[in-house]
């Protein structure tokens, strides 16, 4: 049997170019039955058929102590 969550996943982006082959990104994510809403602001550089990115999400309301961002990076490979 398939548990399904009783709320969607609400994503919400944009981007826009900065460069040739360049962006600045933000997206924030309301995930399911969760109070926290994280978001990324980050950067990715891109090619033919390799991107790279790499930001720091912040999640709402923060409870973290010290330094309240989590860094992220990813990367994507066309074949």
């Amino acid at each position: 049997t398939h548990d399904v969550a009783p709320q969607p996943l609400f994503v919400v982006g944009g981007e826009t170019r900065i460069g040739g082959g360049s962006k600045l990104m933000l997206e924030v994510w309301k995930l399911p039955e969760e109070n926290d809403v994280p978001a990324l602001l980050g950067v990715r550089w891109f090619g033919n058929q390799l991107a790279v990115g790499f930001g720091l999400v912040y999640v709402f309301p923060n409870s973290i102590e010290g330094w309240p961002f989590i860094p992220w990076a990813d990367f994507s490979i066309v074949w």
